[in-house]
C-alpha cells in the first residue's frame, strides 16, 4: 500500500457514515490486539482550544523527557500531522504498513468503521509500537460518543471551553453538549475544566461526583499577564489559593523577582505580594492564556499522580509550543493572520485579539478595519459568526472550504452583499490569496484569513508562493542603505518595475520588456513550490533523536572548515523546530574568540545582523534561551533581543551560514519563499563565503532557481560537504 492508497483508503469511510456508539471501535481495536491498553493518556474534550491546548501539554512533557504522543483533529496541511510522536509525525512508512493491517481487519468487520475510526487505531498501534509514555488524545466530536473515548481512565480528563456546537448530535443547549462531553470522565482520573459558565460547570461537578473524580478548574485569575506581541506573550502563574492540587512554584522554587512590568489591567507584577511563576508563551492572543491556565492545572493534576513534571520543562515548553493557524502572523508588511476559527465562539476570541494587538486609528475609537479571506462550514452559525466580525471587516473575499459541509464561496458572498458589504469569491485559494493581498496593498489594511481549519489548511500551504508574487508586483523599489536593501518611499507608475541584479546587487528598475517570459516564470514557481513541500514532508519524517545526531555532526564538520577557521565575524542563526541546529558550533566558534551574529527580520522584508552583547554560553546557560537576551521572531524562530545586542554592519561579515528547506549540489537553496536571506546575501561584500547547513534529506535534483535567488558556495550535511563552488 503506498501512501496515497492508504489516505484514500482512510478517506473512502468519511464523516457523513458516523453512528451513535463505540461498538465498531472497541470492535476494530479488539482485532488490532487492544493497543491503548498499553498507552496511559490526558483525553482532551471541549468546543474551542482543545487543539492549543493538548499542544502546550505535549511540549512540556516532551521537555520533561517523556515519549509523547499527540492525536489532534483535524490537520491543518498535511494528513500525517495527525498522528505525531515527540513532535515527529508518523512516517510515511509507518502510515502504510499499519493502514494496510487496519484495513484487513476493518473490512472484516459487518458494520465496518468510518474515517475518524480508522485513524483513531492508526494512531493506538503507532503509539504502542513507539512506546508513548504518555499520549494527548484529542476529541475529535463530543465525547461520551467519540472514538477516543474507547480508552480507559486517562490520567486526566480535560474539558476546556465550551459552546453551541454540532447542535444535531451533541444537543440544543449548553448543558446537553456539557453532558456528552463529560462522557470522557470516567471512574479513576482526574478532572481538569476551564473555568466555564455555570450552566457547564454543573454538569461538570456532577459528573466529577457521580465518577468519584477530583476536580481541578483552571481558574484564569491565576493569570497575571505582563507584556503582549504579536510574537508571545508573558505571564506570571499564581499558586492557587486553595489546595486543589499543588502550585508549581511549591514543588520547586524559583529564584527569580518580578520584574516592574505592566499588565494588560494596569496592575505592575511588582505590586503582587506573590507573583508565581513567569512564564513565556510563544502563542499570541488572550484566549490563548485561558488555554494556558488550562494545561498548567493539569500539569499540577498530573503531578500530584506522581508525573515529574519539573518547572523548567514547563517554562521551556510554553516557549517552545506552536500551533499553526491560531492567530498565527504569516506576513508583517502587510500584516496577514492567520485563524482557523469556525464559530461564535471563535470569532470572539478573534475579535478580542484584534483589539489586543491592531492600532487604533488616528483620531478614531475601535480597531483598525481588516480584509477578510474566509470560508465557511454550513453546519455552523456562520450568520452569528458574521454578526461579531462584521464591525471589524472592510470587505470581504470568499473561498470554500474543502469539505462537503463547506457554504459555496459564491453562496457565501452572496449572502454578505445583502447584508451590505463588499464581498466577492473566488474558486480557488490561490486567486482568493492574491486578491485579499492585493486589496491589502491597496487601502494599508490587514488581512485577517478566519474560518474553517479545512480552509487555514490549504491558505497556509499556498501562502509562500502568493506572498512572492505579491511583492513581485509592489511598484515600490529597493535600494541599498546601511548594508541591507530597503523600500524606498518612491513609486514607480504601475506594475513596470522588475528586479535586476548589479554587482551582485538586487534593485527595481523600469520594465522595458518582461523579465521574463511569463508562462516560464510560473513554471518556476510551480516548481519550486513542489519542492518546498516535498522537502518539508522529508524533513519533516526525521525524529528529534535523529535531528539532534545529525546537527551535532554537521556541527563537526562545519567546525573543521577554513573558512570558519579563518573568520572572525560569522552570521549563523538559531534554527527553527525542523532545521539543524547550529547551538553546538555557535558556542564553539564564540569560545575561540570570534564573534557571532544572528539574523533579525524587519520590516519590507528586511533583514540585519545583530550580536548579542551576552556570551552565547551565558545566554544558553538555562534552555530555552531566556527570554532578556531573545525572542521569538515573527516567522516563529528565535531573534536577539535588539535592546540587548549590537548590530553589525554587513561589512564586518567574514562568513555566513545559512539554513534551507531544499538544497542542491550545485549550490541551488530554496527557502520559505519570503525572500529575506536572498535580499541579504545579496547585500554582502564579494567573495564571502556563504555556507549552507542542511540534512541529507533535504537535498534535491535540481532547485528552481529565479534572478534573484543567491547560490551557495558550500553546502554541508551530516554526510559532508555536498558541495563547493570553484574559486
Amino acid at each position: 500500500m503506498t501512501i496515497d492508497e492508504a489516505v484514500k483508503y482512510i478517506n473512502a469511510h468519511t464523516w457523513s457514515q458516523w453512528k451513535l456508539g463505540l461498538s465498531r471501535t472497541r470492535e476494530l481495536l479488539r482485532l488490532l490486539g487492544d493497543p491503548q491498553k498499553k498507552l496511559r493518556f490526558v483525553h482532551v474534550a471541549g468546543s474551542n482550544g482543545k487543539g492549543s491546548t493538548c499542544a502546550m501539554l505535549e511540549r512540556i512533557l516532551r521537555e520533561a523527557g517523556y515519549v509523547t504522543g499527540f492525536y489532534p483533529s483535524p490537520y491543518i496541511e498535511e494528513f500525517r500531522e495527525r498522528i505525531q510522536v515527540c513532535g515527529s509525525y508518523i512516517t510515511q512508512e509507518a502510515l502504510c504498513r499499519i493502514t494496510e493491517r487496519v484495513a484487513a481487519a476493518a473490512d472484516s468487520m459487518e458494520d465496518h468503521p468510518t474515517q475518524f475510526e480508522l485513524i483513531t487505531a492508526i494512531g493506538m498501534v503507532y503509539f504502542a509500537e513507539k512506546n508513548c509514555e504518555i499520549v494527548l488524545l484529542e476529541v475529535g466530536l463530543g465525547g461520551i460518543y467519540d472514538s477516543t473515548n474507547i480508552i480507559d481512565a486517562p490520567e486526566a480528563a480535560v474539558i476546556t471551553n465550551i459552546g453551541l456546537e454540532h447542535t444535531e448530535y451533541l444537543g440544543s443547549t449548553l448543558a446537553e453538549i456539557a453532558g456528552n462531553k463529560c462522557g470522557i470522565i470516567k471512574p479513576g482520573s482526574d478532572v481538569v475544566c476551564y473555568e466555564n459558565v455555570p450552566e457547564v460547570m454543573d454538569v461538570v461537578r456532577a459528573a466529577c461526583e457521580k465518577n468519584a473524580c477530583p476536580l481541578h478548574i483552571a481558574r484564569y485569575d491565576r493569570v497575571i499577564p505582563v507584556s503582549r506581541s504579536l510574537d508571545g506573550q508573558v505571564f506570571y502563574w499564581k499558586e492557587p489559593e486553595e489546595e486543589e492540587s499543588p502550585g508549581l512554584r511549591t514543588a520547586q522554587a524559583v529564584d527569580e523577582s518580578p520584574e516592574e512590568t505592566s499588565s494588560k489591567d494596569g496592575k505592575n507584577a511588582a505590586d503582587t505580594e506573590k507573583p508565581g511563576l513567569r512564564c513565556t508563551l510563544s502563542l499570541p492572543g488572550e484566549y490563548q492564556l485561558h488555554n494556558a491556565a488550562t494545561a498548567l492545572t493539569t500539569v499540577e493534576a498530573l503531578r500530584k499522580r506522581g508525573w515529574n513534571i519539573p518547572v523548567e520543562a514547563v517554562r521551556r515548553g510554553l516557549e517552545a509550543v506552536r500551533w499553526p493557524a491560531r492567530f498565527e502572523v504569516l506576513s508583517r508588511e502587510p500584516l496577514f493572520i492567520l485563524d482557523g476559527g469556525h464559530n461564535p465562539q471563535c470569532a470572539q476570541a478573534l475579535t478580542g485579539s484584534l483589539d489586543e494587538y491592531l492600532p487604533q486609528p488616528e483620531g478614531g475609537r475601535g480597531n483598525e478595519k481588516s480584509v477578510f479571506l474566509i470560508g465557511m462550514l454550513a453546519d455552523k452559525d456562520y450568520e452569528k459568526t458574521i454578526d461579531i466580525l462584521a464591525p471589524y471587516a472592510e470587505r470581504f473575499v470568499c473561498l470554500t472550504p474543502d469539505s462537503p459541509r463547506a457554504i459555496p464561496a459564491e453562496k457565501l458572498a452572496l449572502y454578505l452583499q445583502g447584508r451590505g458589504f463588499q464581498a466577492e469569491f473566488f474558486e480557488n485559494v490561490n486567486d482568493g490569496l492574491t486578491r485579499a493581498l492585493s486589496l491589502a496593498g491597496q487601502t494599508d489594511r490587514p488581512v485577517i484569513a478566519f474560518g474553517s481549519l479545512y480552509l487555514a489548511g490549504a491558505v497556509r500551504h499556498a501562502f509562500p508562493d502568493a506572498f512572492a508574487r505579491h511583492r513581485e508586483k509592489d511598484p515600490g523599489y529597493l535600494k541599498r542603505e546601511s548594508g541591507y536593501l530597503k523600500r524606498d518611499s518612491g513609486q514607480l507608475e504601475g506594475d513596470s518595475v522588475c528586479l535586476k541584479r548589479e554587482n551582485g546587487h538586487l534593485k527595481r528598475e523600469p520594465r522595458e520588456a518582461p523579465c521574463r517570459d511569463a508562462e516560464h516564470q510560473k513554471m518556476i514557481l510551480e516548481k519550486k513550490r513542489r519542492q518546498r513541500k516535498e522537502a518539508a514532508v522529508r524533513r519533516r519524517s526525521l525524529t528529534e533523536e535523529q535531528r539532534r545526531e545529525k546537527s551535532a555532526a554537521v556541527c563537526r564538520i562545519l567546525l573543521s572548515l577554513p573558512e570558519l577557521k579563518n573568520a572572525r565575524m560569522i552570521f549563523s542563526y538559531a534554527a527553527s523546530a525542523e532545521e539543524i541546529s547550529l547551538d553546538d558550533i555557535n558556542q564553539a566558534l564564540e569560545r575561540q574568540g570570534k564573534r557571532v551574529c544572528f539574523p533579525v527580520t524587519g520590516e519590507n522584508g528586511t533583514m540585519t545582523a545583530v550580536a548579542p552583547k551576552a556570551q552565547i554560553s551565558e545566554i544558553a546557560e538555562e534552555l530555552p534561551y531566556r527570554d532578556s537576551f531573545w525572542r521569538i521572531g515573527p516567522y516563529g524562530i528565535r531573534e536577539p533581543a535588539e535592546d540587548q545586542s549590537e548590530t553589525v554592519d554587513p561589512s564586518q561579515i567574514d562568513a555566513v551560514l545559512v539554513p534551507c528547506v531544499a538544497f542542491d549540489k550545485k549550490g541551488g537553496r530554496c527557502g520559505h519563499g519570503a525572500g529575506y536571506y536572498d535580499r541579504f546575501l545579496a547585500g554582502l561584500p564579494q567573495g564571502v563565503p556563504k555556507i549552507l547547513a542542511a540534512f541529507q534529506v533535504q537535498e534535491m535534483e535540481d532547485i528552481a532557481m529565479e534572478e534573484t535567488d543567491v547560490r551557495m558556495d558550500l553546502c554541508v550535511t551530516e554526510n559532508g560537504v555536498a558541495f563547493r563552488a570553484k574559486r
